[in-house]
Formats: C-alpha cells, sequence, structure tokens
C-alpha cells in the first residue's frame, strides 16, 4: 500500500507543476499490470494513445520518467504470485470492492490526465482516491503472523 502514497504524492507534484504527462503515467501506476491492457502499450511500456478504448499505437515516445511501467504493483514475494491476486483470494469482497474502486479511479485518471488535461481536476480526482485509502485503512487493519 505504501505504493500507492508514493504514487498519489507523485501525482499531486506533478499537478502542481501542470505535468499532467506525468499524471497519466503515474496514474497508469496505480491500476494492476492485469488491468493495464487498454492503458499501454506492453512491448514499449508507454501510455497508449488510445487510453482505455483497446490497444493502439504508444503517444509522444516521450521516455518514461520513474520506474517505468513494467512490473509495478506486481508485489512478488515468494511463490504466491502477484500480491493482489494473493489478497482478492483471502480478502471479503468489502475490501475487494475498495481496491477496485481505486484501480478504477486511477484509470480515469489516465484518461482525463491526456484529455482534459486539467490539474484541478485531477486533483479532485486525487482527493477521492485518496478518501477511498482513509476508508479502506479506517475498516481493515493488517497484523503479520509470527
Amino acid at each position: 500500500m505504501r505504493e500507492y502514497l508514493q504514487i498519489t504524492t507523485e501525482i499531486l507534484w506533478a499537478t502542481l507543476d501542470g505535468d499532467m504527462q506525468t499524471v497519466e503515467e503515474k496514474a497508469i501506476q496505480g491500476v494492476p499490470s492485469r488491468y493495464r491492457e487498454d492503458l499501454v502499450d506492453n512491448d514499449n511500456d508507454q501510455p497508449n494513445s488510445t487510453l482505455g478504448q483497446g490497444r493502439g499505437e504508444q503517444s509522444g515516445g516521450m521516455a518514461m520518467r520513474g520506474d517505468g511501467l513494467r512490473g509495478a504493483g506486481e508485489g512478488r514475494r515468494g511463490d504466491g504470485g502477484p500480491r493482489h491476486e494473493r489478497m482478492e483470494q483471502i480478502m471479503p469482497s468489502a475490501y475487494q470492492a475498495m481496491m477496485h474502486s481505486m484501480h478504477e479511479d486511477f484509470m480515469q485518471m489516465a484518461k482525463d490526465a491526456r484529455d482534459k488535461a486539467d490539474p484541478q481536476h485531477t486533483q479532485r480526482q486525487l482527493a477521492r482516491i485518496k478518501d477511498n485509502c482513509v476508508a479502506c485503512h479506517a475498516s481493515y487493519k493488517f497484523a503479520s503472523e509470527e
């Protein structure tokens, strides 16, 4: 979950700079890799020019900042597969609904960053995502088994 905190902070900074390309890139990182087919050209890890409308040609050719997209959000540990898939197997449906809502919000943010290019709109979307995070963390406490 720390990853989402880092992503949302980077998105906030990007909106303050009016850098909507970075907003789009970071929002895509908030979406688990198995849901990214419509968001990126996976051969190049670049935002797709037809975000949310199926796979298409990459836009711009701009190099990715930070870690890039490949593998972001997979959270591999041991042989159990990606973290999101492991968590879905054991978490209650209400938790899963909150996570799904957050992933959908990140997908919409990525689309809107390109289509609307409005930092204030993105900040409102970011506030809704953070509200979801707060609600989830208030409802669920994780403890390690030792």
